[in-house]
């Protein structure tokens, strides 16, 4: 913790001093907006920090202190990036912002401890079945997961999905206007390509439902069509999508 201390104190006196330099077109708006995209859980206390203003010692003592709450993996992404955007200004002390490594790049940023417990669950299960070559059972519980997710996010924040609700297809539309009315309320620049893969791999794994009129041979030879290959392309892929929307529970 000490060594964030010290990282995010640079950050701050890198972006004060980029701030208050007339020769450098980079504000401290670009960290709020950082901020709002990597956490948008911390929006209010943000805005909250930002209305008070106080005196710049008291300000950026605040700021740090938001900082050091989000989960090291977005925070990791907030220093790296401002890292690139004042390297041209603040070269060697840049270099050290950029290098930083993403801690723990594959668990999704969980904010609710019964989520934690329950993706973790359905991660062991999956892995489980792909180490005992029960791929398909591997690939019906990433796929029962995502949906399960998704449903979450949709009652939380009272999404009406307009045409089939148990498509995920037709969830992950919802979920991804969603989270583009948030980005674009708080001016924050909408990553369409990051938003449609996540409606991409939905409607992938849609597609590989099991039909329900089949005979036993047919499900059995339907079931020997998947590999170990695709069962860890929809566990890893799912587990991206839930890291994604997960700031936004």
């Amino acid at each position: 913790m000490l060594q964030w201390i010290a990282i995010l104190k640079s950050v701050l006196d890198l972006t004060a001093q980029a701030h208050e330099c007339p020769d450098i077109p980079y504000k401290r708006n670009k960290l709020f907006g950082l901020i709002r995209y990597y956490a948008p859980e911390q929006q209010k206390a943000l805005e909250q920090i930002i209305a008070e203003q106080q005196s710049p010692v008291k300000f950026q003592e605040q700021l740090l202190d938001l900082l050091i709450r989000i989960p090291e993996n977005e925070r990791t992404q907030i220093v790296q990036h401002i890292g690139k955007d004042l390297s041209k200004y603040f070269p060697e002390a840049c270099e050290d912002l950029c290098s930083i490594e993403l801690f723990n790049n594959e668990l999704p940023a969980i904010r609710y401890q019964k989520n934690l417990i329950k993706l973790n669950r359905y991660l062991t299960l999956t892995d489980r079945a792909i180490l005992r070559g029960k791929y398909y059972l591997a690939y019906k519980l990433t796929y029962r997961c995502l949906k399960e997710y998704y449903r979450i996010f949709q009652n939380k924040h009272h999404i009406q999905v307009q045409s089939d609700p148990k498509d995920i297809s037709h969830t992950s539309i919802s979920v991804y206007h969603y989270i583009l009315k948030q980005l674009t309320k708080y001016g924050n620049s909408a990553p369409t390509k990051n938003l449609l893969y996540f409606s991409m791999v939905s409607q992938n794994l849609t597609e590989e439902e099991q039909p329900e009129s089949q005979t036993k041979e047919e499900k059995k030879a339907y079931e020997n069509q998947f590999d170990r290959l695709y069962a860890e392309y929809a566990k890893d892929n799912v587990q991206k999508i839930i890291r994604y929307i997960s700031k936004y529970f």
